[in-house]
């Protein structure tokens, strides 16, 4: 029978769990291609989608969000992005990596009390080490036996078969004593379980103001820290003439990253910071508007494709073109040099002038690759 994934249960921990209780059970078969494994791609994460019930684009945004770390990254959006984890859902290439996993002792006796059985959260090591709501410091290896929990340490069905007759849930608590170890663990958990996008530049105007707040306060290396990340957020709120501007969709990962490494730094508390941000942000969308939609084709000036989900379509846009998309150095640009009929029944010509095709005229074009949406439509 295949299970229903808990709250906040890590990828992994869902896959090994259906595996455990399933391993005579003809359903086994469904999961023979996700396990053991130290990463998930994209196709096997739209899979795993599928069992729980969640199906497409939205399945598959919904499945990252609430299980996986990279929600965090995912929440913080330039006001330009319509998607919710960019071009992930149609990429080939894009790796989910699980290197290592960790539990809190304090968590797992508690499920054990609540509901019987226990498993691994997404809150693990080595972003985060401390649990968020105990305080108490992650075990990344068997306390019975020293294995790491890993793809090639112990393996993770460990929590529900025990160790040398052990119980995971009889490994000692030890106290975390570091105040930023619990403070970062704490700022994942708000941003993986907030509803609300956090725009890029609200952000940016709130780390700024309160860094210049904070600044007087500091000494020493943490003074440059934060005098450092005052500078690099006024470049962002007001980029030098010439650079790109944050009206690009795209954001690196190395800056999202930043940023949460940043409020950490200044903020001691991440619900100051997301009313902070929410102060400056005037749209304040939902989280969940975004999961139906993805990225495709170029980067910078992407276009974007929204699954429709009662018509069985999906409908392409451009909403945010650019002179520079059109060049023909960009992959948007190559594609304006023939004529550009998408294969479905909403056309977005790179100008950003959608047009409503007949379905005789919705005619695929040779060379242009096909995104499957994980709907029917009206392609030929």
């Amino acid at each position: 029978m295949l299970l229903q994934i808990q709250p906040d249960e890590s990828l992994i921990s869902f896959v090994i769990r259906t595996i455990h209780i399933n391993q005579y059970s003809p359903e086994r078969s469904l999961l023979d291609d996700l396990s053991p494994r130290s990463s998930f791609d994209t196709k096997q994460l739209r899979k795993i989608a599928g069992l729980t019930g969640w199906r497409g684009c939205y399945g598959f945004n919904r499945l990252v969000h609430n299980h996986t770390l990279l929600a965090a990254k995912h929440v913080i959006k330039v006001d330009q992005d319509i998607s919710y984890s960019g071009p992930l859902y149609a990429s080939k290439a894009s790796r989910l990596d699980m290197l290592s996993s960790a539990y809190c002792p304090d968590c797992v006796r508690e499920d054990l009390e609540s509901q019987g059985f226990s498993y691994w959260r997404r809150y693990t090591y080595p972003k985060v080490t401390v649990c968020h709501k105990h305080n108490t410091v992650l075990l990344e290896r068997c306390h019975f036996c020293e294995r790491p929990f890993s793809y090639k340490g112990h393996s993770l069905d460990v929590m529900w078969r025990g160790c040398k007759g052990r119980q995971l849930c009889e490994a000692p608590s030890t106290p975390n004593l570091d105040a930023l170890a619990l403070r970062r663990a704490v700022t994942f958990h708000r941003l993986c379980s907030t509803q609300k996008v956090i725009s890029y530049l609200a952000a940016a105007r709130a780390l700024h103001d309160k860094a210049e707040t904070v600044l007087p306060t500091m000494t020493g290396d943490v003074a440059l820290q934060v005098l450092e990340l005052r500078k690099k957020m006024g470049r962002i709120l007001q980029p030098p003439e010439g650079s790109p501007t944050v009206r690009s969709p795209y954001i690196d990962s190395r800056e999202i990253w930043g940023i949460l490494e940043a409020i950490i730094l200044v903020y001691e508390s991440c619900d100051d910071f997301l009313v902070n941000a929410a102060s400056y942000d005037r749209q304040m969308r939902t989280v969940d508007s975004l999961w139906n939609t993805y990225q495709a084709e170029e980067r910078l000036y992407p276009h974007f494709v929204e699954e429709d989900y009662l018509s069985g379509i999906g409908h392409w846009s451009c909403p945010h073109p650019s002179p520079h998309s059109a060049s023909a150095f960009t992959q948007a640009g190559f594609h304006t040099l023939r004529p550009l009929v998408y294969p479905c029944c909403n056309s977005a010509p790179i100008n950003g002038r959608a047009r409503r095709m007949k379905p005789e005229q919705v005619v695929p074009l040779p060379g242009i690759p096909r995104i499957n949406t994980g709907t029917s439509s009206t392609r030929s």
